[in-house]
């Protein structure tokens, strides 16, 4: 099944044009990241994660460079984050992103 492309933000990182947004949820911002196959019908791979709310007294915000930390850090994981055909990847927590979305309270 194809996902609709309305509310997804484009992004380019190295060779790769993908497509991201970010949700609101009852515990954080889930983010998630897929390419063009997305739009198109069958599955293809997804990066999630989730930032919470608030860390260490300080609030979240999700911009462009965090979303491009987690793309640069899943491609480099093995197996790596391609958004190609195959079933979506399970939730990634990352310390990193955490650190990288936080703003002063």
């Amino acid at each position: 099944m194809a996902v609709t492309q309305k509310g997804w933000r484009p992004i380019t990182v190295g060779e790769a044009k993908l497509h991201w947004r970010a949700i609101g949820t009852e515990y954080g911002i889930d983010v998630i990241v897929v390419s063009h196959l997305a739009f198109e019908r069958g599955s293809s791979q997804q990066l999630k994660f989730n930032i919470a709310y608030f860390q260490q007294a300080k609030s979240a915000s999700i911009t462009p460079a965090v979303v491009r930390r987690a793309i640069e850090i899943a491609v480099a994981m093995e197996p790596p984050f391609t958004g190609g055909r195959s079933e979506p990847d399970s939730d990634e927590a990352c310390e990193e992103l955490n650190r990288l979305s936080r703003t002063s309270a």
